[in-house]
Parts: structure tokens; C-alpha cells; sequence
């Protein structure tokens, strides 16, 4: 049967940059000109892309050209494709509706590597303004645009890339951190800090939660960066290697904000995975992956 239910059942590795050349990759997500709907595309499929897309700051590492399909329709009814103001139910973390044939996809690697904070900034600035206002998600993956750049953010090189095929969505983000608070995860290293705001806000590729990745995530202290997108991507269900990455050797940044160290001044701390397992870190000095989730259609 080929429907998203079915193909997201399976985990199949295969390259199908065949398909992404000839354009009938947009025809089996669609279901038209005589394909099925997702003929042929499973999580773990992944294909080429015609240039590496990376951090343009110095320093950045080796970007990626190579895409992984994380599921076949894993966001629908997650978020809107509609400008505001639309339908919210915050209760039910329902933000509007993506009601079209998509696929979810990351990079098989990273993007390269980044700072969560400005790492140019003196003294180092405080993550106050949560996910949304961080450094690597104003400045590295940028707004969403309909403007390509190859030079640019994350979504200009990605844009440049997928054109119209790369959509935009509403998403609950965290927007504001509360330092002087105990947060919940007192019991397993958890100190003061949690996030105490959201925003719902258009977005075009993010960082991927704890919970999108591992499917749960104990190291988080943010509901609003969790809850919206609360399980796990069918590939990383079914493959560790998936999850690691083709870059084992570093670690790459999830979007969940954990909470404050007890350093003078105390330090923002987020969490990130590697071949080990996951981790907090001080935002304002690790350099790790950049691995954002995107939606093609």
C-alpha cells in the first residue's frame, strides 16, 4: 500500500538522487502523473543535492550535500502553511493544520558547526529570549525567505536549493527564559533556569527537539520547544545511525533549553547528542553540528 502510514512502517537506506534530477521525486510525494502517492520513498531513503550547504561563518566545517528523509507526511496537522492570525488551540498544541503531502528530511550529516550564542559577542550573550532568539536560530538558520542565497543563512542556501518546494509553517517556539527559577530536573543535574514563554512564529527549517530525535527527552526543561513536535521521526525509530549522523566524531545541537550552570555568571546550557549519548552544554562556548529539520513538497 503506498501511503504515508505504510512507508513510514519500513526503513529502507537507498539513493534516489535519480529521482531528485529528473523531478519525479515531486511526483511520488504528490501521488500524480502516475506514480502512487510516495512510490518508492522511505524513511532512510536519501539523495544528493548540488551543492554543500554549510554555516557561511569562518570556521564553520565541512557543510553537507547529502539529504535524509526522516518520514513521509511526519508533520501533517503539525503547525500552518496560513500567515497569522490563524486558528490556535494552545491546550492541544495545535496550531493550525499542513494538511498536504510532504516529506520531512535533515541533512545526512550537518550543515556544518555553530555557536547557540554569538561567539563574538563580549561579554557573552544570555539565551533571553529562548529558541527564537537565539544566536544559531536568528543569525545561522535565518527567517524563513523566498529568496535564494548560496552564501547566505541555513533557508537562503536551502531556498536556493528547493525553490517553492521548501515550505514554510507556524510552530510553537520558547521565547523567553526565566534564570531565577528551580526548573524540574533538580533530581538529575537540572539548576535554575526555565523557559516561561512561546511564540508562535512562521519558521522554515529548526533544530530538531530531543523528543523529534530520541523520542523522549529527560534533559529538557522546555515544554514549549517539546510539546508541539512530541514524537520521534520514523528513521530515527528504526536506525541509531541515523540518529548519529554520518559525522560521528562531533556532536550536534538539539533546540531544547535545559537550564542555567552554577558558574559566575551563570551560563545558558542546551542540549546536544553524539555517538555517546546525550548531553548539556554551555551554549555560550561549545561549537557543535548544525542539524536542522525541513519540510519539501
Amino acid at each position: 500500500m503506498n501511503n504515508a502510514s505504510s512507508h513510514n512502517a519500513y526503513y529502507i537506506e537507498r539513493d534516489i538522487t535519480a529521482w531528485y534530477e529528473n523531478g519525479s521525486l515531486w511526483d511520488r510525494i504528490s501521488g500524480i502523473n502516475g506514480y502512487d502517492e510516495f512510490e518508492g520513498i522511505f524513511p532512510g531513503c536519501w539523495f544528493s543535492i548540488s551543492r554543500r550547504i554549510n554555516n557561511p561563518s569562518p570556521n564553520a566545517g565541512l557543510g553537507n550535500d547529502k539529504i535524509l528523509i526522516l518520514g513521509c507526511n511526519s508533520l501533517y496537522y503539525i503547525g500552518s502553511t496560513q500567515q497569522m492570525p490563524i486558528p490556535i488551540d494552545i491546550e492541544k498544541g495545535v496550531v493550525g493544520k499542513i494538511t498536504f503531502n510532504h516529506i520531512v528530511c535533515c541533512p545526512k550529516g550537518y550543515f556544518g558547526n555553530a555557536h547557540f550564542t554569538d561567539p563574538n559577542a563580549t561579554p557573552p550573550v544570555k539565551i533571553t529570549g529562548g529558541y527564537l532568539g537565539s544566536y544559531i536560530n536568528q543569525s545561522i538558520i535565518g527567517p524563513p525567505t523566498t529568496t535564494g542565497n548560496i552564501a547566505g543563512t541555513v533557508n537562503e542556501q536551502l531556498y536556493a536549493e528547493f525553490g517553492g518546494h521548501l515550505k514554510s509553517f507556524m510552530k510553537i517556539l520558547s521565547s523567553s527564559i526565566d534564570e531565577t527559577v528551580q526548573n524540574s530536573l533538580k533530581g538529575i543535574g537540572g539548576r535554575l533556569g526555565a523557559v516561561d514563554k512561546k511564540t508562535i512564529t512562521l519558521v522554515q527549517s529548526l533544530i530538531m527537539s530531543g523528543c523529534e530525535v530520541l523520542g523522549f527527552d529527560p534533559g529538557s526543561s522546555s515544554f514549549y520547544d517539546e510539546s508541539c513536535n512530541h514524537t520521534q521521526f520514523p528513521a530515527f525509530k528504526f536506525s541509531k545511525e541515523a540518529i548519529l549522523s554520518d559525522v560521528k566524531e562531533n556532536s550536534y545541537w538539539l533546540r531544547s533549553f535545559v537550564s542555567y550552570n552554577k558558574d559566575n555568571p551563570p551560563k545558558p546550557m542546551c542540549g546536544s547528542i553524539n555517538f555517546n549519548g546525550r548531553y548539556n552544554e554551555d551554549i555560550s562556548e561549545k561549537n557543535h553540528g548544525i542539524r536542522p529539520c525541513f519540510i519539501l513538497a
